[in-house]
Formats: structure tokens, sequence, C-alpha cells
């Protein structure tokens, strides 16, 4: 987000909100348009989304601070849509639910409800490895 070649690729560029019908309407197709292509490389088949949302509070039971202008609950409302219309192109989803997942303050990169204990992320790695998701069984 702070590289300078990024910079003048979007300078002039109007940002649209995620989250809002104006950019669910121009993903959605892009979300067709992907399927389709992985359909055509053959690797549809191997593909998973994973649905892993925004912590809602640390380890220690603090609320996650907002991160990109939202909260951790309005950020798992907004991708609701999405995931739902993955699903119905028929893509694979791996789901952790909301009071699974934990921010970690001693995160590496810093507080972010995004950025989730070691046990979420080793969860994620055992359900991948043994393909159990909640589409597949």
């Amino acid at each position: 987000m702070r590289a300078d070649l990024l910079s003048s690729v979007v300078e002039g560029a109007r940002h649209i909100e995620f989250g809002t019908d104006e950019h669910f309407e121009l993903w959605a197709p892009r979300a067709e348009q992907l399927r389709e292509t992985l359909v055509s490389l053959g690797l549809f088949e191997k593909t998973l989304v994973l649905q892993v949302p925004w912590a809602l509070v640390t380890v220690d039971g603090r609320h996650t601070p907002r991160s990109m202008g939202t909260s951790a609950a309005e950020a798992n409302e907004a991708y609701l849509r999405y995931y739902e219309h993955l699903r119905t192109l028929g893509f694979p989803i791996l789901e952790l639910q909301p009071l699974g997942v934990l921010a970690d303050p001693e995160h590496r990169w810093g507080l972010a409800p995004f950025h989730y204990t070691q046990d979420v992320y080793e969860e994620v790695v055992q359900r991948v490895l043994a393909g159990r998701d909640g589409d597949r069984g």
C-alpha cells in the first residue's frame, strides 16, 4: 500500500468501498470469470476458499481494534454475501466460526482483527490437509 509504483498506478482512480452494492456488482462477474478460468485450467477441483472471519476479540478478551476503517463485526457482515456468491458458483469453502478465532496482540505484524493466534493458523492447515471443510464433509 505504500509502494511508489502502486501510487502511480492508482493515481486518479476512484476508490469503490468494499461491501457496497457497487463493489459487489463489479466483483461478482469477476468471481464468475475466475471460476471459468480455474475450470479451463483444471484447477477448480484443487481450489479451496478460506472463510476465516476477522477476530472479534484478542486472546486476553479485549475487543480487536478497527482496521481499514471498519470493525471486525462490520467486516464479517460485509464479507458474507461475497462468500455466499462463491458458494453458489460451487467453490468449496472451509469456514471457521467467529467465536473460534482470536487475534494475537503479540503477532509479528502487530495487533489486527486478521492477525490470528497460532492455533487459528494450525486449524486451517490441519483442515486443509485433512480435506475436512464445511462443503466437502
